[in-house]
């Protein structure tokens, strides 16, 4: 089913899906009100492995599920039990239920066919003008048009596929033999990724994930500036958790090095990156991609303490392939 959504509800639902934190993994929830009906208690919390509390529309709860071995998927929700599942089209033909689920709409369209991947390009790298040079608008290509040589996942294995070989990541941690791997996007402006960071951080510590950060600096040209400056540090995956941690602690923001001073192969893979998340829809920060036993899974939204132990009880390492 395809869900038509107005104008209005294109700006709701792009600054939900920023807000929108996880509400169940794992068990049963029975805190809300409006679960009405069986079928609707049973996909919302039983079915699904991870389910998302988007916002309401119309009289409808909006919500993100996930069901296992699949990508996640946009429902709606009535008061008297009705259930509807698709995808939520915008007035001018957009693919609103891939901007809230996070991940391109060619993975969000595969999906809905029992058979049917998108065409991938060669993912060669692309070099594009260094930050500073231009416009944020003008580097960042919309995310409904194609980027020449910028390969677009039709599913969620090949989104980790390209996270692990085509986008550039940094670790963030010394970790164990066996560690489960965490992919994270994550701006060096947004304090969302700087409270993950933090909670994060006595595992990090102990080794217990091995973290990747993927810099995805979207909320400014001066994100791009500050993100090139903390990989022009020599364990820059490091510095960007140090640098969450300061943010959260209150300390003066650090400042960024001068444009001339940017390594060009930072600021070509930082414009890559970019490009590449945008490409595949992946419009906010933090978002998170890791392995279990389910296969891929992907999250938005400030991580919390539950959500970390799930990953170090039932994530793969690197090494690992999920049964």
């Amino acid at each position: 089913m395809q869900i038509i959504a107005s104008k209005k509800v294109i700006m709701t639902c792009l600054t939900a899906s920023i807000a929108a934190t996880p509400v169940y993994s794992g068990g049963l929830n029975t805190n809300f009100g409006e679960i009405k009906s069986p079928y609707m208690e049973s996909l919302l919390f039983k079915d699904s492995i991870n389910t998302t509390r988007l916002f309401r529309f119309d009289g409808f709860q909006v919500w993100s599920i996930q069901l296992p071995g699949h990508i996640p998927e946009t429902v709606l929700t009535s008061p008297d039990g009705i259930v509807i599942r698709g995808t939520i089209f915008g007035p001018e033909g957009q693919n609103i239920s891939a901007s809230l689920l996070g991940v391109s709409a060619g993975i969000v369209a595969a999906a809905s066919q029992e058979q049917g991947t998108l065409p991938q390009t060669d993912a060669a790298p692309h070099t594009l003008s260094p930050p500073g040079e231009g416009d944020l608008s003008e580097q960042q290509p919309s995310p409904s048009k194609p980027v020449e040589n910028i390969p677009v996942a039709g599913n969620l294995s090949e989104l980790r596929e390209q996270a692990d070989r085509f986008a550039a990541w940094m670790p963030g941690n010394n970790f164990k033999p066996g560690a489960p791997v965490l992919y994270m996007w994550a701006d060096p402006k947004c304090p969302y990724c700087a409270r993950s960071f933090v909670e994060m951080k006595p595992w990090l510590d102990r080794g217990e994930i091995e973290l990747r950060i993927i810099p995805n600096p979207i909320t400014s040209v001066e994100a791009i500036r500050l993100a090139a400056t903390l990989l022009n540090g020599k364990d820059p995956g490091f510095e960007f958790v140090k640098h969450g941690e300061e943010i959260v602690n209150g300390q003066p923001e650090r400042v960024a090095i001068p444009d001339n001073e940017f390594d060009p192969k930072v600021a070509s893979a930082l414009n890559n990156n970019i490009r590449w998340s945008r490409a595949n829809n992946i419009l906010q920060v933090p978002f998170f991609l890791f392995q279990d036993d389910h296969g891929d899974q992907v999250f938005a939204g400030p991580i919390s303490e539950a959500r970390i132990r799930q990953i170090i009880a039932s994530g793969k390492s690197g090494a690992e392939k999920p049964r």
